[in-house]
């Protein structure tokens, strides 16, 4: 997988950094963005960015995680943000992440890919581990893109119908297992579905 890590700047004076990220992203490999690489993964996917009046400075600031609801205390030291007009009207674009004191975009992911960013620092724990499930959460991307690679890669595997969330569920399974073994279950399935 990549990892996008912040730096300062102007995203879009990076034209080269964008045609970058927009290749990996379309490697289906999982790629996790961090502050910068959070807005050149927006901008890679034709969502623009704005320099705001104040930016975002210091250890505490309050966001929002929207998929479970909680707030995370977080490290924050950015300029300029992604446009939530460009992202709510983006079809492949779910905002994951709000800031509490602006309404400003703090996290995106892609519908179809695994891919996701975060606005703020997940690194620095200031909460002091409110984000550290992002680092898992970029760990279980990659396991999953392994493992569809390996079902589409797989002559015994690809023509049969094993559903998605049903690779999920045996990643969780076999959570911290290698490769082969996981692999090992999913021809599993495959033999019993052809003896059907």
């Amino acid at each position: 997988g990549f990892m996008i890590s912040n730096g300062p700047g102007d995203p879009a004076a990076m034209p080269q950094v964008k045609e970058t990220v927009a290749k990996m992203i379309n490697s289906d490999m999982p790629v996790f963005g961090i502050c910068l690489g959070h807005q050149v993964m927006a901008i890679s996917q034709g969502i623009s960015t704005f320099k705001m009046h104040n930016g975002h400075r210091g250890i505490n600031h309050p966001i929002k995680n929207l998929v479970t609801g909680k707030c995370e205390v977080t490290s924050q030291n950015h300029g300029f943000v992604v446009n939530r007009d460009d992202c709510e009207n983006h079809p492949e674009i779910e905002i994951t992440h709000v800031h509490l004191n602006d309404n400003t975009v703090a996290g995106l992911k892609l519908k179809n890919k695994p891919v996701f960013s975060v606005q703020y620092h997940p690194e620095s724990s200031p909460g002091p581990n409110d984000s550290r499930y992002l680092f898992d959460e970029f760990i279980k991307n990659k396991v999953y893109s392994v493992s569809i690679k390996t079902i589409k890669a797989s002559e015994t595997l690809k023509n049969i119908p094993v559903s998605e969330d049903y690779i999920v569920e045996l990643q969780l399974t076999y959570k911290g297992s290698d490769l082969e073994k996981f692999s090992s279950v999913l021809t599993g399935i495959a033999q019993d579905s052809a003896n059907y």
